[in-house]
């Protein structure tokens, strides 16, 4: 985990890597962050959720996910870096045939991609419903969504307001932080004071990971 300064260069964040950016008014980063990805298009989609208050961690993953989501329900049927996804109701048996010559083409050249999930997703899109597809565990869906939205990679830029969430809240965020930079480069953002807090928490954390190793023979 890398903190950055201002103005942080978004493009250099890899993918999974996390990245913290802290800020004395939080709204005004995302502000400013939104202003200059206009001014200078990123190569790679963004998605932002923001929380005024931190839930926990179950509840940011969901949230989080829901949020790629929403941003994947609105830029279909132009997923997967394509033009030519069919996104029109039609007959259901003629609409499925199409899916599965679709998603063979994509599938040869995305072997990641997950035609159990997508089967389901697209049916949802169709009905103008965002993907959340909950008969799949939430690894799959974020894989996926990241997928659809653009195969060069995400950037989820995850923010909280608060000034003075409890510690075991900004744990929360900074552990769901890690856990969607295994698909997303992911970009922190937090009061300065509550970035420190929580390096400090996580380091202390890896200290005690350290101090449990077996010593190397």
């Amino acid at each position: 985990m890398t903190l950055l300064c201002w103005p942080p260069d978004l493009e250099r964040i890899p993918r999974s890597g996390v990245r913290v950016l802290g800020a004395p008014e939080v709204g005004d980063a995302l502000t400013r962050i939104e202003a200059h990805a206009r001014v200078r298009p990123l190569a790679r989609r963004v998605v932002v959720r923001h929380w005024e208050w931190l839930p926990d961690l179950d509840q940011l993953l969901d949230e989080a996910l829901a949020a790629l989501a929403a941003s994947a329900a609105c830029l279909w049927p132009a997923w997967y870096g394509r033009e030519d996804v069919d996104g029109r109701p039609g007959s259901p048996s003629l609409v499925r045939a199409a899916d599965r010559r679709t998603l063979s083409e994509i599938g040869a050249e995305i072997p990641e991609l997950s035609t159990a999930w997508a089967e389901l997703a697209f049916p949802r899109c169709r009905a103008g419903v965002a993907p959340t597809v909950h008969a799949l565990p939430r690894a799959i869906q974020a894989e996926q969504l990241a997928l659809a939205l653009d195969p060069q990679g995400v950037l989820l830029v995850l923010a909280c307001t608060d000034a003075d969430p409890p510690e075991e809240r900004v744990l929360a965020l900074a552990k769901a932080a890690e856990w969607l930079a295994r698909g997303y480069r992911v970009l922190r953002v937090t009061h300065d004071e509550v970035m420190a807090d929580a390096e400090l928490a996580l380091e202390k954390i890896r200290d005690v990971v350290r101090l449990c190793r077996p010593s190397t023979p």
